[in-house]
């Protein structure tokens, strides 16, 4: 039996506008900390040092957007529709299960980085 194409217009198929805006949130913070990441040692060193504390303002505000956005997801948030072809589930809950684990890492391999001031052993 061929499964049709649900009209994603539809408000059940939606994520509600907090959990969309949370989304873009994350994917600026991680882009803005990424591209500071990778540019902090080009300039000189005041511009270096707002650079280097822009990233670590943003891992925090990262954090407090996650800490947030879990709880959201948990209570209020929108799922995804139970109209979803099953296998198409998995793969969509996987793939976002997958990058919610990423980013966590990332959040806790930077805090761990910050506090051991840069070394990784003695």
């Amino acid at each position: 039996m061929p499964y049709s194409t649900p009209d994603i217009t539809d408000s059940l198929l939606r994520y509600d506008r907090p959990t969309i805006i949370l989304h873009w949130m994350t994917a600026f913070l991680v882009l803005l900390q990424f591209a500071l990441g990778e540019t902090w040692n080009w300039p000189t060193k005041p511009v270096h040092h707002l650079m280097v504390v822009a990233h670590l303002t943003a891992g925090i505000l990262l954090t407090a957007i996650m800490v947030f956005r879990i709880v959201w997801r948990l209570t209020k948030g929108r799922h995804l529709s139970d109209l979803l072809v099953p296998v198409d589930r998995v793969f969509a809950l996987g793939a976002e299960y997958t990058l919610y684990v990423l980013l966590l890492a990332e959040i806790l391999l930077g805090y761990l980085w910050r506090w051991g001031a840069g070394v990784l052993s003695h």
